[in-house]
């Protein structure tokens, strides 16, 4: 009779420790599964490569411009990226710009006309970013 005591109570000391080495395994590979997320987002020690950044979507299709003696780089693209969320960099030198519509158009459009009113042309169009440059003036061949 003690013996079936002491088997039983085996049994059930074993039928006991098993959901505890369940959870014990579960609270384990929730751990690493945390590390393994920590570390992918650059929290840990880790670092991971840097991934292009997703092109913006334009807040608004169109844009309504007036402004006065502005500088191009500091005053008049920035505004492009507040009302359409398209990033605009200027790589020239200084230019103030006047320009007044009396009705909002295509962000597109307003480009353009940006680009013709400055005399400039799109140099890139990288990760969402569009670069302008001023226009490189044709030389003429000298006669001789």
């Amino acid at each position: 009779m003690r013996w079936i005591l002491i088997v039983l109570s085996a049994l059930i000391l074993v039928a006991c420790t098993t959901p505890e080495q369940e959870r014990r395994k579960k609270l384990k590979a929730d751990r690493a599964a945390r590390a393994k997320q920590k570390a992918s987002s650059g929290e840990g020690g880790a670092e991971r490569p840097a991934q292009p950044k997703p092109k913006p979507r334009p807040l608004s299709d169109t844009i309504q411009l007036q402004v006065r003696d502005a500088d191009l780089a500091t005053e008049v693209l920035p505004l492009f990226e507040q009302e359409v969320g398209v990033s605009i960099r200027w790589s020239g030198p200084p230019k103030s710009i006047t320009l007044s519509m009396q009705s909002p158009i295509a962000w597109q459009e307003a480009l353009d006309m940006l680009k013709q009113f400055c005399d400039a042309r799109t140099l890139s169009e990288v990760e969402g970013t569009i670069t302008l440059a001023p226009r490189q003036k044709k030389k003429l061949p000298s006669a001789r």
